[in-house]
């Protein structure tokens, strides 16, 4: 656990967890309590992080499962801002095969795994493949080096936490797949280049299926 600062006042306690699906790694964080106190006896201390963490865990679940992604059902619509300051919307991309992924600067996993869904858009996008990297939680300016740095051509939205709520994000990176019908069809929590292969089968799968009619 530690903190990362986000702007002034604010800070992100972030967990960076080894997951057991396909041995990922992920990262959930929380906006903490800039009026907390500092140098906490480390008693006190333990105790202030672990009901902090029972209240994020509890936190998790707070998105009626009636407007979460779900596999099989229409995806979520959203319309976010882009770093030019356009809006921008799933609708968008009707017809195409969709990756959404979640993820953020401040999330180290993140930062491997958009480059590698940025290759794959670069790769397929001839052939009906549309990507999405929502940013949750972070800085416009921090995002933008990251997408100049690491040559991002995927539309890369900001969002403050309420779409990724509606997805029901726990955990980032987070990729939802979803068909030329608009249906959810799988989803990917964590990160690590030994299932960049597994992604790119879906996908491929998905741009093998006939177009909706």
């Amino acid at each position: 656990m530690m903190a990362l600062p986000v702007n002034p006042g604010r800070a992100f306690l972030i967990n960076v967890e080894i997951r057991n699906v396909m041995n990922s790694y992920s990262c959930s964080g929380r906006e903490s309590d800039p009026s907390a106190p500092a140098g906490l006896p480390w008693r006190k201390g333990v105790i202030f992080l672990f009901l902090a963490f029972a209240v994020f865990l509890q936190g998790c679940d707070k998105t009626p499962d009636k407007i979460r992604a779900v596999k099989g059902e229409k995806a979520p619509s959203f319309s976010l801002m882009n770093l030019d300051g356009d809006q921008v919307a799933l609708a968008d991309f009707e017809g195409k095969v969709i990756v959404v992924e979640f993820w953020a600067t401040w999330c180290p996993p993140c930062r491997e795994s958009l480059p590698a869904t940025n290759k794959l858009f670069r790769k397929y996008r001839d052939r009906g493949l549309a990507a999405v990297a929502i940013a949750v939680q972070d800085q416009p300016d921090q995002v933008a080096d990251f997408v100049r740095e690491k040559s991002i051509d995927i539309p890369v939205l900001m969002d403050d936490g309420a779409v990724s709520q509606v997805y029901g994000v726990r955990g980032i990176p987070a990729m939802f797949f979803i068909n030329r019908a608009g249906l959810v069809t799988n989803e990917l929590e964590g990160y690590r280049p030994s299932v960049d292969r597994e992604i790119e089968s879906r996908v491929e799968e998905l741009l093998a299926e006939p177009a909706a009619q």
